[in-house]
C-alpha cells in the first residue's frame, strides 16, 4: 500500500493532536460522558485536497490521540497485571520483531510499543446485494457467498529527543562559545502493511491501494472524534492481521535522523533562541543560561585568553624594544641638530645635501613614533581586554561573569544577534553553528489496526456467472468495489 501513498499523507499539526488524544485513553476509566469534538467536513475527494484541510487543523490534535492511548496502556497495566503478563506473551510476532530491532539500533532511547484495534461492524447480506444492484443495474441473482476480515495495520510513530547546538561569535579577537538546546519532536502517521498478503489481483491491488490512501488522510481525523469509544486493546472478535512490515518504521526513523543531521535543518528553531537571547540579555542580564553552559564555555575561553596573555606580553615586549630603538634615534636627531645649529652660529655653512639628510631622518623618526604609538595603544586595548576576560573566566560563578561581560559587550553582542536573526535565508546562522548533536530519548509506536471486510459475493449477467469483490471499510463505511472495478 505505501507504494501509491502520498510522500506526506497528513501535517505535521494535524498529528500533534493524535498524538495527545492516544496519550489519554488508558489512564481514563470508562464513563458515559461523551466528549463533544467540533468536526469538519470529512468527505473524501482527492489527497491533495484532504491534505489541505487537514494541514488547517491545529498542532493539538495529533498529540490528543497519541495520549489517550499511553493512557489506554497505563489504565491496561494497573488494572489488569495479570492479564496483560499472558497478552504480553501471546503478543503479535511482528509487534515483538519491532521492539527487538529497535531496542538493539536504540539502545539509548526508551522504546514503547502498543497495538490497538479499532470496532467495526459488519454488513448484512441484503446489503450488499442492494449495493450490487445500485452500481450493476444488469446483475441479477446476487449472492454473498462468504466473507473475509482483514486488520490493515497503521503506525502512529513519535520521537522525542533533544539536540545541542554550539555556536560562536567573534568578540575582541575571542570566539565567544555558547550552546542552545532544544527539543526534538517528529510525529507521522504510516501505512505499515506488507505489500503481498492480502491474495488481492495487481488490479484489485491497485484499488485496494488507492481506497486506503484516501482513507489515511481520514484516520487523523477518524481518531480524534471517538477514539476512546472505539480503540480497543483487545480485539472484540478473532480476524486476521494483515502482516506488518517493521522496516517501514526503521526507514522512517533513520530518514528523520538524516534530516536532524543537516545544519540547516535548524535554521528556524536557532534563529528564534538568539531571539530570545537577545531579549534575556536585556531582561535579565545574562548571557549564559545555566552553570552548564557557563562551565562548558569557560573550558574553552581559558585555551584562548591564555593566548591572548601569551599574544600580549610578547607584544608588549616587541613594543619596548621598537620604543628603545626609537630613543635611540631620537638622541641621534637631536646630536645632528644642535651639531649643525652650533656650527651655522660660528659662520661654518652645513651643505644642502647634509640638511635634506636630516629632514629625511627626522621624518621617518615621525613615521615610527606614530607607528609605535598605535602599537602601544593596541597593547594597552588587548591588555584591558585580556584582563577583562580574565575576571569572567576566574568569576566564582556564571551571575558573576554574567554581570562582567554584559557590562563590556552587551550593546555589541546584541547587535550581532540581531543582524543573523534579521538574516532571510539563514546564512548567517550557519556562520556561526558549529556543530549539532543529536539524541532520540523516546520512541513511541502505537499500531492501530483497522479491520476491513472483503465480500465475496457471485451473481448472472446474460445467463454468464460473475464473481466480485467489495471492500468495506467499516469505521468510514466506506464502499469499494474490487471486482468488477469502478475505478
Amino acid at each position: 500500500m505505501t507504494d501509491d501513498a502520498p510522500d506526506e499523507p497528513q501535517s505535521f499539526t494535524s498529528f500533534l493532536e493524535l498524538v495527545k488524544r492516544l496519550e489519554k485513553i488508558v489512564e481514563e476509566t470508562p464513563d458515559t460522558a461523551k466528549q463533544k469534538i467540533d468536526v469538519e467536513d470529512t468527505k473524501i475527494t482527492e489527497p491533495q485536497e484532504e491534505l489541505e484541510t487537514i494541514s488547517e487543523k491545529k498542532e493539538s490534535e495529533l498529540e490528543d490521540v497519541q495520549k489517550q492511548a499511553q493512557d489506554l496502556e497505563i489504565q491496561t497495566i494497573e488494572t489488569e497485571k495479570e492479564t496483560k503478563i499472558k497478552q504480553k506473551k501471546k503478543k503479535i510476532q511482528s509487534i515483538l520483531i519491532i521492539e527487538e530491532e529497535l531496542i538493539k539500533y536504540y539502545s539509548d532511547a526508551e522504546v514503547q510499543i502498543s497495538d490497538f484495534y479499532y470496532l467495526f461492524k459488519e454488513l448484512s447480506a441484503d446489503k450488499i446485494v442492494d449495493v450490487v444492484k445500485t452500481k450493476f443495474h444488469s446483475l441479477e441473482k446476487i449472492k454473498v457467498e462468504k466473507s473475509k476480515i482483514l486488520g490493515v495495520p497503521f503506525v502512529l510513530c513519535k520521537l522525542n529527543g533533544k539536540y545541542d547546538a554550539s555556536l560562536q561569535l567573534e568578540v575582541d579577537g575571542i570566539d565567544l562559545p555558547f550552546f542552545i538546546t532544544g527539543n526534538l519532536k517528529q510525529l507521522k502517521l504510516l501505512s505499515a502493511r506488507a505489500n503481498n498478503d492480502t491474495n488481492l489481483s495487481p488490479e484489485e491491488t491497485k484499488i485496494w491501494n488507492q481506497t486506503f490512501n484516501k482513507f489515511q488522510l481520514k484516520l487523523v481525523q477518524l481518531l480524534n472524534e471517538k477514539a476512546k469509544e472505539n480503540l480497543n486493546k483487545q480485539q472484540a472478535t478473532e480476524y486476521e492481521l494483515l502482516e506488518l512490515d517493521h522496516t517501514i518504521i526503521q526507514e522512517f526513523i533513520g530518514e528523520y535522523e538524516k534530516k536532524i543531521e543537516d545544519l540547516k535543518y535548524y535554521n528556524t528553531e536557532i534563529s528564534e533562541q538568539l531571539k530570545k537571547l537577545e531579549k534575556e540579555i536585556d531582561e535579565k542580564g545574562i548571557f549564559w543560561r545555566d552553570k552548564r553552559q557557563y562551565l562548558e564555555a569557560i573550558e574553552k575561553l581559558k585555551i584562548q585568553v591564555k593566548n591572548m596573555q601569551e599574544r600580549q606580553i610578547a607584544s608588549n615586549k616587541e613594543t619596548q624594544i621598537q620604543y628603545l630603538k626609537l630613543k635611540k634615534n631620537q638622541k641621534s636627531i637631536d646630536a645632528k641638530t644642535k651639531r649643525y645649529k652650533i656650527e651655522e652660529k660660528r659662520g661654518k655653512d652645513v651643505s644642502r645635501e647634509d640638511k635634506e639628510k636630516l629632514v629625511k631622518q627626522l621624518r621617518e623618526f615621525q613615521k615610527e613614533k606614530d607607528t609605535l604609538q598605535k602599537r602601544i595603544n593596541e597593547v594597552k586595548k588587548l591588555e584591558e581586554t585580556y584582563e577583562t576576560w580574565l575576571g569572567i573566566i576566574s568569576s566564582e560563578n556564571e551571575k558573576q561573569a554574567n554581570e562582567i561581560f554584559i557590562e563590556k559587550y552587551s550593546s555589541r553582542i546584541k547587535e550581532k544577534l540581531k543582524e543573523i536573526t534579521e538574516d532571510v535565508d539563514g546564512e548567517d546562522i550557519l556562520e556561526i553553528l558549529k556543530a549539532v548533536t543529536t539524541e532520540i530519548e523516546n520512541i513511541t509506536i502505537h499500531v492501530i489496526y483497522i479491520p476491513s471486510l472483503i465480500y465475496y459475493f457471485s451473481a448472472k449477467q446474460d445467463d454468464k456467472k460473475v464473481e466480485g469483490k467489495i471492500l468495506y471499510i467499516s469505521s468510514t463505511d466506506e464502499i469499494t468495489f474490487l471486482k468488477p472495478s469502478l475505478f
